[in-house]
């Protein structure tokens, strides 16, 4: 028999209030039910404490030789019982879980701190660049600004500013020396040569060919 929707909502109300616990005393919350019914559900409560205390082994073994009789059996009743489940009870029953582990193992589990940021120098963030692109690290900082000097912070091909951008460090990928300061299009450009001087002459000759027409 499949359940009604109403059926399952009713289900889930139910158990979402069953799991609406105070984490701290394990009594449930007030409204739910009455004084007495409260107080009776607290003397049983008590009472299964003090006889798992008694028979603490007792009871691991007897549930241990269960679970290894009935693994299979209950393996599918909790998929059943966690594909059942709302999205808010699920929420409810990790948030519990949670207070639960915080109060046992207080040092164990690792709230998450919003990081501080680490001021980064001028010197460190260059260092960082040069070892990502692979640069020989001979290549300080202070020449790069030399080299920027010389340049007059223009692309040594094009001669221009590139705006709101950083020229590029052009650098041999076999030798791994600094060439020059490049802007982006340049330095994308001699990367699609593959650093090729005979293929760069080759584009030169052809669009020379095309503009004015000669061999």
């Amino acid at each position: 028999m499949q359940n009604t929707p109403t059926q399952k909502n009713t289900r889930n109300q139910n158990t979402l209030n069953r799991f609406k616990v105070n984490c701290i005393t394990g009594s449930p919350v007030k409204g739910i039910l009455s004084v007495s019914k409260r107080k009776q559900k607290e003397k049983i409560s008590n009472q299964k404490k003090q006889y798992y205390i008694l028979n603490k082994e007792k009871i691991k073994n007897t549930r241990k030789k269960y679970r290894l009789k009935n693994i299979e059996k209950i393996r599918e009743q909790e998929k059943r019982y966690k594909t059942n489940l709302s999205p808010e009870i699920k929420k409810e029953r990790n948030r519990i879980t949670y207070q639960r582990r915080l109060l046992k193992y207080p040092l164990k589990i690792k709230i998450n701190k919003p990081k501080k940021k680490k001021f980064k120098s001028e010197k460190t963030l260059f260092k960082t660049r040069i070892r990502k692109l692979n640069i020989d690290t001979s290549f300080t900082l202070e020449k790069y600004k030399e080299l920027l000097s010389v340049q007059k912070e223009l692309c040594a091909i094009c001669n221009k500013k590139d705006k709101g951008r950083v020229l590029a460090i052009d650098h041999c990928h076999k030798t791994r020396v600094v060439r020059g300061l490049l802007c982006q299009k340049c330095n994308r450009s001699l990367g699609g040569f593959g650093d090729n001087p005979e293929l760069v002459l080759k584009a030169y000759n052809y669009l020379i060919k095309i503009k004015y027409g000669k061999k």
